[in-house]
Formats: C-alpha cells, structure tokens, sequence
C-alpha cells in the first residue's frame, strides 16, 4: 500500500503483511504539497503542488511518475498551474 506525506514530502510504502514502512523522499515539503496519487499498471502517478504557504511566483505544480518496476521516476512540469487539489487518473 501507498500513502502521502505531504508533512514530509514522502511517500510511503506499506507493507501489510509485516507491518514495516518505508519511506522515500520524493520533494521539499517547504515549497510543494503531494497532492494525489493514483496508480496506473506499475506506475504511481503523483500531483506536486505549490506550497500556498511559501508561494512563489514562478513555481508551478508538477507531476512525478515513478516506475515501481524499474525503480526510476521523472517529473513533467505542468506551466502555469499553481495548485492541485487532488489527482485521478481517469
């Protein structure tokens, strides 16, 4: 199982059979919020949205796609959106 920590900028791995957790640092909780994630095939697709906090003009939101099989992960940066609320993909 999955879950973001937007305190941390984490997403963390559950294992439910063992109970054990693991965390990856994904982003800065400083400057962006993890907002949503889904699951495509092996793919977690993850919204990254600007801190309203710490707000900056010339940030904007931007997605991470980590690859559960390969380990690997890329970022697509989403111009001129500041803010994400919640993600699915459809």
């Amino acid at each position: 199982m999955y879950t973001l920590s937007t305190a941390t900028g984490e997403i963390l791995e559950i294992n439910l059979e063992t109970q054990s957790v693991k965390a990856h640092k994904l982003v800065d909780s400083h400057s962006t919020f993890l907002r949503g994630l889904d699951i495509v095939g092996d793919k977690l697709i993850i919204g990254c949205s600007v801190n309203f906090k710490t707000n900056d003009k010339d940030k904007q939101c931007y997605i991470i796609i980590a690859d559960l099989k390969d380990k690997t992960h890329a970022r697509y940066d989403l111009d001129g959106i500041k803010f994400i609320n919640d993600l699915k993909v459809a």
